[in-house]
């Protein structure tokens, strides 16, 4: 498989236009959602992407997938209007007029935020903006903006518009039919983790190189451990692909740990971090090429969501790797 490539950005004399392969969600979290209108265009959501979006613009439209007479697509997990119901209720709480629209046939993945665009092939789910094989063109010329918002409020207008209560209705009348189902049967149909990453993510190989470069001393610890000492070399691969998964489900953790202390962080003293790894080890976290998710939570502590009940050297290693996984990452993903 040829590793997809990213066409390099460039500046158009109004502003700033590029086209990405593998976006993330911190492109979109890059568009500016504090201005007077943000707009989500998207077929399939999930919790975690709708979770990490924080939005306190004037007015929010929300056009999406959604079937008023027929539950299954929520029931298969591509959909999640339980958790979309919740965002935007926390939204308007904070002041934010909520404009939703839905149609069963919906299909557009367009991002509009008071800085920018983002429009192509990514839904609004982790495997749409977690560095998989999607590409979208991101825009911040002002005239780019305003054509897109033009072409929504054209696709809006054959959408039907939802009240928050309408929507608590529809997840209040079909919630006990998609929980039975789940309980039912298992998902079959989850899209999984990319094979080959785009290069903006990083390889674990280059990590290595990488960490060799680096002054800290839990650089050069993690270093000697990836090449056999204690024979952590196994635990040092997998937290590699763990930790990047999870930084990229979270980008506020991301930016947050590319500045954490790799000689002093403790994850044993942050019960938030802790809580958010176990969620997402239990919930989000999938294989890829090279990384079996069963594997990691084999040794991974019970609570971050693994089995293991003694840590061993295994909680030593994210104290270390989670500010320099996000360091490494950091490198890759600057815009």
């Amino acid at each position: 498989m040829v590793t997809a490539v990213i066409k390099p950005s460039h500046m158009s004399a109004r502003g700033m236009r590029k086209v990405i392969v593998g976006p993330i969600l911190k492109d979109l979290h890059g568009l500016g959602w504090d201005g007077e209108q943000a707009v989500l265009a998207t077929a399939f959501y999930s919790e975690r992407a709708l979770n990490s979006l924080v939005v306190s613009a004037r007015k929010l439209r929300v056009l999406c997938r959604l079937n008023l007479d027929d539950p299954s697509e929520w029931a298969r997990g591509w959909i999640a209007p339980d958790a979309l119901l919740e965002r935007l209720k926390l939204f308007e709480a904070n002041g934010t007029q909520i404009d939703l629209r839905v149609h069963e046939s919906a299909h557009a993945k367009v991002y509009v935020g008071t800085t920018g665009v983002i429009l192509g092939s990514a839904n609004l789910t982790l495997q749409g903006f977690g560095g998989g094989w999607e590409i979208v063109h991101l825009s911040k010329d002002a005239e780019d903006i305003n054509r897109v918002r033009a072409a929504l409020d054209i696709y809006a207008h054959y959408m039907k518009q939802l009240t928050l209560t309408q929507l608590e209705d529809y997840t209040a009348r079909y919630s006990d039919y998609v929980r039975k189902f789940k309980k039912k049967y298992k998902r079959q149909d989850k899209v999984s983790t990319p094979v080959v990453r785009p290069p903006r993510l990083g390889e674990y190989g280059d990590f290595l190189k990488w960490l060799k470069r680096q002054p800290t001393q839990a650089a050069q610890e993690i270093y000697l451990r990836a090449h056999g000492k204690n024979n952590l070399q196994g635990h040092i691969h997998r937290n590699f692909f763990g930790l990047r998964q999870f930084l990229l489900a979270y980008p506020e953790s991301l930016e947050r740990f590319r500045t954490e202390n790799p000689d002093a962080y403790k994850l044993s003293a942050d019960a938030t971090t802790e809580g958010a790894l176990a969620t997402f080890v239990k919930k989000h976290a999938a294989d890829e090429a090279d990384f079996s998710l069963e594997i990691w939570k084999s040794y991974l502590p019970r609570e971050c969501g693994g089995r293991a009940e003694r840590h061993g050297g295994t909680i030593g290693n994210l104290n270390r790797m989670l500010p320099l996984v996000a360091r490494y990452l950091a490198t890759k993903t600057r815009r």
